[in-house]
């Protein structure tokens, strides 16, 4: 049995199409009459958007929202960790965000490497690295073996040639 999509993950994938949203497309496409308050809520949840105001007929503002995405994504390094931590919201000391600067600075990873450097568990640096891939970026890994103790592992990197 399918589950139904919120209306949250329904805007959600209707931005990730590279679309601006505004309220008139929110109340007649989606049924959802607090735009801004749908908007804030992805915000939270470490959606990062772009807010362009847009005159109306009758001399009126309004708003269009785009979602940004991929490189434009904003390193914030200072911001203090929230006092309740979970890690599906990734929150935690901005771990990902981290560990994105230190890829797109074209360094290369391991989960051994990256768990030392980020003093987190090398489970949580390869969950870090998939939430990377979901983001859109050319998230690409390589085997290699080590020849002391010839154990395989992966070398994960963003590969910025465009093909």
């Amino acid at each position: 049995m399918k589950k139904n999509k919120s209306k949250t993950e329904l805007i959600l994938d209707y931005l990730k199409t590279g679309k601006p949203i505004t309220s008139l497309i929110a109340i007649t496409e989606f049924n959802v009459t607090n735009l801004a308050d749908m908007i804030y809520k992805l915000h939270k949840r470490g959606y990062n958007f772009k807010k362009e105001s847009i005159k109306t007929c009758n001399n009126g503002t309004s708003c269009k929202y785009y979602l940004i995405i991929g490189k434009q994504l904003e390193i914030n390094f200072e911001q203090k960790p929230k006092k309740k931590q979970y890690l599906n919201k990734l929150v935690e000391g901005n771990k990902i965000y981290q560990l994105l600067a230190y890829l797109l600075l074209g360094n290369e990873i391991t989960a051994l490497k990256g768990a030392k450097l980020f003093n987190i568990t090398p489970r949580f640096v390869v969950v870090l690295l998939n939430y990377i891939k979901q983001y859109g970026f050319n998230l690409k890994s390589r085997w290699a073996n080590n020849e002391e103790t010839n154990a395989r592992y992966k070398i994960y990197y963003i590969d910025n040639n465009e093909n």
